[in-house]
């Protein structure tokens, strides 16, 4: 079986769909993983280190892929590539973007959407929404904590236990703007959630009607 991980399109998006540590997983496994030139430059990960890891680094890595590796759905540009009957598993991002998925059907993909997944203790180690909310929280205060109005360096003259002081309530300051901050991230990822349920009761119910 070969594994794809494509580069992200998005010029916005800077995550990877895999790591050199899930890509050892993969091989342990008994895949062939290929990796597009440059796909985790954004995230820090060079090509050097996928190649360490196992994998090969090559333009046309999705080329007969069975299992399509990204991190947004993929564009009509992108689906192209892909063999009939691949796997595709994203961010499908689905409500509001029929014609996209309509386009997959279409092209004969398979579509797997991991925001979909159900959130079970089983499936939380697959649960994309809690875990980039956590990284969006954890990430924005390190972007307060760099670029606020809590950044600024020590007066030279104060003492070292009132430098202590100062970075002590820094820190809590920084603490509670990230929960905040996780809190409300996880309201909208709850939000997003109860508007699946929704729709998808809507549909079947719409769907039951329609039947009868």
């Amino acid at each position: 079986m070969k594994v794809a991980v494509a580069a992200e399109v998005d010029a916005g998006e800077p995550r990877v769909a895999a790591t050199p540590e899930t890509i050892k997983k993969m091989i342990g496994l008994g895949a062939e993983v290929a990796v597009e030139p440059g796909a985790g430059v954004k995230s820090g990960i060079l090509d050097a280190d996928y190649a360490a890891a196992g994998a090969t680094v090559t333009k046309d890595a999705v080329n007969g892929a069975d299992i399509v590796l990204k991190v947004r759905r993929p564009q009509a540009s992108e689906t192209s590539r892909y063999k009939k009957g691949a796997i595709v598993i994203a961010i499908m991002d689905p409500y509001g973007h029929e014609d996209a998925l309509r386009a997959l059907a279409e092209a004969g993909l398979v579509a797997f959407a991991m925001e979909l997944l159900p959130r079970i203790t089983r499936a939380q180690a697959m649960d994309v929404l809690s875990s980039q909310a956590n990284l969006a929280a954890s990430a924005a205060a390190g972007v307060c904590a760099l670029w606020g109005p809590l950044h600024g360096r020590l007066p030279a003259n104060r003492n070292a236990r009132a430098r202590q002081r100062r970075l002590h309530h820094r820190n809590q300051r920084i603490g509670r703007h990230k929960r905040l901050l996780q809190n409300a991230v996880r309201a909208h990822a709850l939000r997003f959630l109860l508007i699946q349920r929704v729709k998808r009761a809507y549909q079947q119910n719409h769907g039951n009607m329609l039947k009868s």
